[in-house]
């Protein structure tokens, strides 16, 4: 493990803790991009909720469920 010393900064390198590092910030970077994704569905399928005129209740009912779904999926 690398000792913290204040003012001084560690430049990455291929020590075991920088590939560790490396690797976690790879991770998040991927659930960022993909929970992105998953907002901008969302937002399409609100926009057809909210735009569905109640004629078309069987359209309106299945972006709710899809809503529901990707609700699920961002926990």
């Amino acid at each position: 493990m690398i000792e913290y010393i204040p003012n001084q900064i560690h430049i990455p390198c291929d020590c075991s803790e920088c590939v560790k590092n490396e690797a976690i910030l790879d991770r998040l970077k991927k659930r960022i991009e993909e929970t992105d994704k998953i907002i901008m569905q969302m937002n399409i399928t609100i926009n057809k909720i909210s735009s569905t005129p109640c004629e078309n209740e069987e359209e309106r009912k299945s972006a709710l469920l899809n809503y529901n779904s990707i609700s699920k999926r961002l926990g």
